[in-house]
């Protein structure tokens, strides 16, 4: 159990008592990661409450104070505010800022003087998980300046980093469990819609289908890739349909958009003897048919035979050799840069700054790509891990554990924003 003395400096009021903070969670990732957070503040002398919107909720939290939310999208904010106004909370946490719920529950927080902790899945992979007052990602308050990042990295000490394991098994089964009970009480919570574009029943049969051909997908990757051996390529790393990563950070309404924008450079502007790799996300359950409709689009664009497509292949390898990488905002990028490989984003991205991404223009990254400066992107992934990022992961329980506690430590710990 976290002990109380390590977050002792950060819970004392002037006076030296302890002060009590009142903590909302709203909608996390499926597992149990707010659950034990919730239980760590507890144990810390501080208030927890929860809002449960579907049954998924409901099975994650499995803690005292919950409050149930059964009305739709439109009844959301008046019945929040009205439930505010008779508790006094003084931070809110939740998964995703770009979530609809969220984005109005973080609106009305703001208006009540209500500090918002917003958590997602790291910038910084596979060791961090974003964690950071007012937004992450795009509306992180991490300055897009170089010199600025120089400031707070030169003035914050960066401690160890403990390497994160990961275990996809135990990700699949939390997602699935949280599924099934949000299918199973759909009568308890019948307004409720998710932020996801597809339905967990229609999303379970396309993973099931994707587990049937993984050997397929296995092979076509490496012949993909055998295909390259010799010529110089680019990497193009899909994102998820409906992101609201691209929806939220980027000028293109889908995915098949960004592919058109990239595919019409290519054709234009890059070298004959040059390849385009596509590479499906890894969390794509693949509804949509990727691999023939990219493989029809190229044809189009007269890119048959310069445009190769991978449903499963390992990251590492392709970074090293890609001559660039094009992305919307994808944590790709920075997985990228930490492999010396230059990027390119067509979105707004977080790290997308002056000195650290390409800023030549698209047409130009085909032909021209400037080399990564390895100190200025160290100098970015210090001010992060400083400000934006706690060391620690969902998945695993090591990485569990050490996540509750860098999150503690960053709320009780009054952390300083991103240029304080």
């Amino acid at each position: 159990m976290l002990q109380m003395s390590q977050y002792a400096d950060a819970s004392l009021t002037a006076t030296g008592t302890w002060s009590q903070r009142h903590f909302l969670f709203l909608q996390g990732l499926p597992g149990p990661f707010f659950r034990m957070l919730a239980m760590a503040l507890r144990a810390e002398g501080h208030r927890t409450s929860r809002i449960n919107f579907n049954g998924g909720d409901v099975w994650d939290w499995r803690g005292p104070g919950a409050t149930g939310f059964r009305g739709d999208l439109a009844a959301f904010p008046a019945w929040f505010d009205a439930w505010l106004a008779t508790r006094d909370v003084t931070d809110v946490i939740l998964f995703g800022d770009n979530r609809p719920l969220h984005r109005h529950a973080i609106v009305l927080c703001r208006a009540r003087g209500i500090r918002v902790f917003v958590v997602e899945e790291g910038m910084l992979r596979p060791d961090f998980v974003s964690f950071e007052e007012g937004g992450t990602n795009y509306w992180s308050a991490l300055p897009r300046d170089i010199e600025q990042l120089r400031q707070i990295a030169a003035t914050h000490e960066d401690a160890p980093v403990e390497p994160v394991p990961g275990n996809v098994r135990r990700r699949v089964v939390e997602a699935v469990s949280y599924y099934v009970a949000q299918t199973l009480t759909i009568p308890f919570y019948p307004r409720y819609r998710s932020h996801r574009r597809n339905t967990p029943v229609s999303e379970m049969w396309a993973w099931i289908r994707r587990r049937l051909r993984r050997g397929r997908e296995n092979a076509a990757g490496h012949a993909a890739v055998a295909a390259l051996a010799d010529r110089r390529f680019f990497l193009f790393p899909m994102q998820l349909d409906g992101d609201h990563q691209i929806d939220s950070h980027s000028d293109f309404p889908d995915m098949a958009s960004a592919i058109d924008c990239v595919f019409h450079s290519f054709a234009v502007h890059a070298p004959q003897d040059s390849a385009l790799l596509v590479k499906m996300h890894p969390f794509d359950p693949d509804l949509d048919g990727w691999g023939g409709w990219v493989v029809r689009r190229a044809a189009r664009y007269g890119l048959a035979g310069r445009v190769q497509f991978v449903e499963r292949y390992d990251l590492a390898p392709l970074l090293r050799r890609a001559a660039g990488v094009v992305t919307i905002n994808s944590t790709v990028g920075p997985l990228a840069l930490a492999e010396g490989c230059p990027v390119f984003c067509l979105g707004r991205a977080v790290y997308d700054i002056p000195g650290v991404t390409a800023g030549c223009g698209l047409d130009r990254f085909w032909t021209q790509p400037p080399p990564v400066d390895p100190g200025n992107f160290e100098t970015m992934c210090r001010a992060m891990r400083a400000t934006a990022l706690v060391n620690g992961g969902f998945h695993h329980p090591r990485a569990l554990e050490m996540l509750v506690a860098g999150a503690v430590r960053r709320l009780l710990g009054a952390a300083p924003r991103a240029g304080a």
